[in-house]
């Protein structure tokens, strides 16, 4: 919002509430994306530590003598 205030003060106040809508949505959109980035991320890692828990069966079949 400081921003919106710089920039309210360098446009001057006719343009206030467009200049504090578009600082609002630029903020909002940001927030979203940074969420949405979170979500994809832990899901990622989710399915790789699924994916290294079943490939966990290389014990061999057969016995082995020491």
């Amino acid at each position: 919002m400081r921003s919106g205030r710089s920039l309210v003060e360098y446009y001057g106040s006719q343009y206030s509430l467009q200049l504090y809508l578009g600082v609002a949505v630029l903020y909002i959109a940001t927030n979203f994306l940074i969420s949405l980035f979170a979500k994809w991320l832990t899901s990622r890692q989710q399915h790789s530590r699924r994916s290294k828990s079943t490939s966990g069966t290389d014990i061999p079949l057969t016995p082995t003598r020491l």
